[in-house]
């Protein structure tokens, strides 16, 4: 019998990145069917050979949803039937671990069998499907997580999105005290799975499961298993919103008095003017947001501030600090309180360098239309208007030229004095981006009239500041115009005006 040569591994996106990982903890999270799964397993087979005499866990809630699930993928599609781990006449169900010739060691075991979970030391602990499980059982296993043959521990979770609070999703979105990220979110999308996206086209087993994932799927489960997001029963008010496409993995850096926003893989972004917005709270939380814009009207969030009781004066300390940061052109705050409004501009005064506009304004608050706005900023397939340096249209034979594209984005860590450890507690959003994962619309009400609002119960302070922003934003440019050449004092030129109420050179 000829053998045949085995298939290639393709792995893409967050599937291949976890290769890269040395972090502690890791999240590797999507909607069904990108390959999540294999990727991860694919993983441990490739740890096992690599560094011989490690032990691993391959854990999920319960023994035998582990069974049903993750054990078919791996024995026949990343170990293969004749591999020297398989052996003995056990059916998967009934076996309990693999034994590499190298003398690495897989373990399988449900959470709900703490004995045989907690009775050995391991250099991986993967847990599948990691929504089922609590906090305190993730936690837990650091105490297993120690066997040190590998010269890195870890623990790795893989999941569909649950409901926006769940305790995974807050996790990922923490800090810890040096400023990194406490779990490492890897977000899977369909693309990566080469058995439905061939790299220039959806194939046809692709094609069919996705049609088959958008008929078959509703409301919540549709956004979780369809679209890849955490959200409640309710459905997203922005639900373009994806992690994958709109947050940046970027850093603002000034050079020679340009803001130039540096994004791997990518030209430098150049940011032309800067405003901050504000939306007041105590007991509830306060948002103040740092917004950079390009000359195309893109908006980056790029400084992010939510926290509970603090006073004005502590806000107007922040906001002096991102004007020097900055070079804040404006503060568009929450006009509900007119007299914190005149606070911060009794303490900040007026922008240097400029006109006399105070620099903290009143918001336009119209819900319906800022709704609006930053559904169409955040929409991939919005055709913008590109400006040129000059601040006109970009014409092509005669013609504006458009593009399509998301306008707004988010800066990854752009959270700044740290999350809130009230609300950490309470297990409810600490940043903007938090909050627009679960920003759902309002249940309807037969007995009312039928109003597109989105609910009272949602945290919607990021959300209420962001808003702020996009419309104060649209249709402005309060970028510093180009400077303009200027003659010699005394020269011909000068004594014939040229240069002076805006002309140009032209000799």
């Amino acid at each position: 019998m000829i053998a045949r040569p085995k298939k290639r591994t393709v792995l893409r996106g967050a599937n291949a990145r976890l290769f890269e990982c040395r972090d502690r903890e890791v999240l590797i999270e999507g909607p069904a069917g990108t390959g999540k799964t294999f990727a991860v397993l694919t993983y441990i087979k490739y740890l096992c050979n690599r560094y011989p005499g490690i032990r691993v866990l391959i854990a999920r809630q319960t023994r035998n949803s582990l069974n049903e699930s993750v054990l078919v993928t791996w024995e026949q599609k990343v170990l293969g039937l004749d591999h020297a781990a398989i052996n003995g006449t056990a059916r998967p169900s009934h076996r309990q671990s693999y034994h590499f010739p190298n003398g690495s060691h897989v373990v399988l075991s449900g959470l709900d069998n703490p004995t045989r979970t907690f009775s050995m030391e391991y250099d991986v602990v993967y847990i599948a499907e990691a929504v089922e499980i609590t906090k305190d059982s993730w936690e837990k296993l650091v105490r297993v997580n120690r066997n040190w043959v590998m010269p890195w521990q870890m623990r790795i979770a893989d999941t569909n999105p649950g409901a926006e609070y769940h305790w995974l999703n807050q996790r990922a979105s923490q800090l810890d005290e040096d400023g990194n990220p406490l779990m490492l979110r890897l977000l899977s999308r369909h693309k990566d799975n080469p058995g439905l996206w061939s790299g220039g086209g959806w194939t046809e087993a692709g094609e069919a499961y996705l049609d088959d994932l958008r008929v078959s799927m509703s409301g919540a489960n549709f956004e979780r298993l369809y679209k890849g997001r955490w959200v409640s029963a309710s459905g997203l008010v922005y639900d373009d919103w994806d992690p994958a496409v709109h947050v940046l993995d970027g850093e603002v850096h000034k050079v020679q008095g340009r803001y130039l926003l540096m994004v791997p893989e990518s030209a430098p972004i150049e940011l032309t003017w800067f405003i901050a917005s504000q939306d007041w709270g105590h007991t509830n939380p306060g948002s103040q947001q740092v917004w950079g814009v390009d000359k195309d009207r893109n908006m980056y969030l790029v400084a992010d501030v939510y926290q509970t009781k603090r006073s004005t004066d502590w806000w107007a300390g922040v906001a002096a600090e991102f004007i020097e940061e900055f070079d804040l052109r404006r503060i568009v705050c929450d006009s509900a309180e007119p007299d914190r409004i005149q606070y911060f501009n009794d303490h900040l005064g007026t922008p240097g360098g400029r006109d006399s506009a105070r620099l903290a304004v009143k918001a336009n608050k119209s819900l319906q239309t800022g709704i609006s706005e930053v559904m169409d900023k955040l929409n991939p397939k919005s055709a913008h208007v590109l400006m040129g340096k000059d601040g006109k249209p970009l014409l092509r034979d005669g013609e504006p030229v458009e593009e399509c594209g998301p306008k707004l984005f988010m800066l990854a860590n752009c959270l700044r004095h740290g999350a809130d450890p009230v609300l950490l507690s309470k297990g409810k959003p600490t940043s903007t981006e938090q909050e627009i994962g679960s920003y759902v619309w309002n249940e309807p009400d037969e007995t009312k009239p039928n109003r597109d609002i989105p609910s009272p119960l949602c945290a919607d302070h990021g959300m209420d500041a962001m808003r702020y922003a996009v419309m104060y934003v649209w249709d402005k440019d309060m970028s510093t115009p180009e400077p303009q050449w200027q003659p010699e004092p005394g020269s011909y030129a000068d004594v014939l005006g040229h240069g002076r109420n805006g002309h140009q050179r032209d000799f």
